[in-house]
Formats: C-alpha cells, structure tokens, sequence
C-alpha cells in the first residue's frame, strides 16, 4: 500500500487549486480547512465498496513510517457494535504494535456508546495515530433514519463545522517538519449520495469543505458507471480513485477507461 499512498501524497502536491479558485456562488459559506497538511475527504461509489478497508490500509502504511495521522470518522451508525474508527485504529496496531494509537468520541458519539468522554486507549504513549467518531446512533441505518428512530439530531452546520474543527485542531498539532508526511482521511458515512442526518445528501452537506476527495468504488459489474456518477455528485477535486478488486468483473474498464478518466488505481483487499 506505501506505492499507493506516495502516488496519492504526489496527487495532492499536484492539486494546484485554492479555495478562490474553487469558490462558486455559495463561497462565503465555505469552511477553510488547512492544505499545508495532506487532507482528504474518503468518499464511497456506494456502500459496502470497502472505503474504510481503503482507509485503514492507508493508515496502517502511515504506521509502517511512524508518521502522524488523523482518520476521522463524523457519521457513524450501527454503534459501538460497528465502529470504522476502531476497526482502523486497530489495524494500525496490528501493523506496528509499538506505535501509539488512540480512538476516542466526540460527546454525541459517546452517549451511543453510554460513556461520557469515553476514549479507547490502544496504547500508552502519547497518540501518533488519532482516530475519532463524532456523530453516532445505535441503529445501523442510515444517518437520516437513525435520527427519526433515536433522536438526537445532527445540523448540517454543526456537523460540517465541528469536523473543521477537528480537522484544524490536529493539522495545527503537527509540527513543521511533519507537516509534508501527515495524513488526515475524512471518512463519510456510506455512498457519496447518501443522506446525511438532516436528509441533505452528504456530498452536497461536506462541499463547503473543499476537500480533495479519494474516491472508492469496488470490482462488481457496473462499478465504471457509479464510479463515474459518484464523481459527477461529489465535484470536490478528484484527487485519486481506488478500485477494492474482489470479483473484478469490470477490470479491463477499469483499466482502460476509468485509469485515464480517473486517475482509477486496482486494489486486491487491503488489510
């Protein structure tokens, strides 16, 4: 996976786009994220694609160089039972047991899980790794379904500016000479067209964002055409597409078409 993540870390480099740039009719409503710290929005074709295998590969490839790094997780359903950010923290122990890991919750995430403040501690230095859920309902449905079963809603504003706010938080923690090697994945919940908490399609909720986005679709036949429509919806600038293998009906499109259009990487599974 460290091939993958240098071509992404090269893409990123490459982005010549700046907020002026990509500021449209809604520009004072977007929310500045810090681009001197590589900074990502994971986006799915669909769900069950395998962004989060995605993530946590890129993650663990992170460990591998004992670089900082930020995998958070605004929107999780299903919890605790289901928890990306776990399941991600804990491949990055898996790969390299001495580096120090830490999942913890945000208050909303943890009255889900019936702890206040709760914090999973995989290790006991002081976090190179930070992974963290923010929004959490017990439900494992949709965000927008999840709301009108448990309550507890979630705004647009509030869940676009409390994950800048993290988002900043951590890029201001990373020192000057870390900065170029640092990697914060932005992970959302289910397809790019997916509802969010209000009902809003995510895509349109985290656009103020401006986050160049990695984009993860899997091997199925007819994965070309939702790759192509998720990138259609998301118009974030497409900085790398990744392709989970599994029965790779569509590889030869994938490789000729989508590799060109795309910048489409194949993966077999990563773990």
């Amino acid at each position: 996976m460290s091939c993958h993540l240098r071509a992404l870390r090269h893409a990123w480099r490459a982005a010549a786009f700046s907020t002026a740039a990509l500021a449209g009719p809604g520009a004072a409503t977007e929310v500045r994220v810090p681009l001197i710290v590589p900074i990502f929005g994971v986006w799915g074709a669909n769900t069950g694609v395998g962004k989060t295998l995605v993530s946590a590969a890129l993650v663990a490839a992170q460990v591998s160089a004992a670089r900082t790094t930020l995998f958070l997780k605004p929107l999780q359903t299903g919890f605790p039972s289901d928890s990306d950010a776990e399941l991600v923290a804990r491949a990055a122990t898996h790969r390299r047991a001495a580096c120090s890991v830490v999942h913890s919750l945000g208050d909303h995430a943890a009255a889900a899980a019936g702890a206040t403040g709760w914090t999973s501690h995989l290790s006991s230095s002081p976090a190179r790794v930070q992974c963290r859920t923010l929004f959490a309902w017990n439900a494992a449905v949709g965000p927008h379904v999840a709301v009108q079963r448990e309550g507890r809603p979630v705004s647009d504003d509030v869940l676009v500016d409390d994950t800048a706010r993290e988002v900043n938080s951590w890029a201001a923690s990373v020192s000057a000479d870390s900065q170029a090697h640092a990697l914060a994945l932005v992970e959302g919940a289910g397809g790019v067209a997916s509802p969010g908490p209000s009902g809003r399609l995510q895509c349109d909720v985290y656009r103020r964002m401006r986050l160049p986005v990695v984009l993860v679709g899997d091997g199925r036949l007819g994965c070309v055409p939702c790759l192509f429509a998720a990138a259609q919806l998301e118009k974030s600038p497409l900085t790398q597409c990744f392709v989970t293998q599994g029965n790779l009906c569509d590889g030869v499109c994938v490789r000729n078409v989508a590799s060109a259009r795309l910048r489409c990487r194949s993966l077999g599974h990563p773990g």
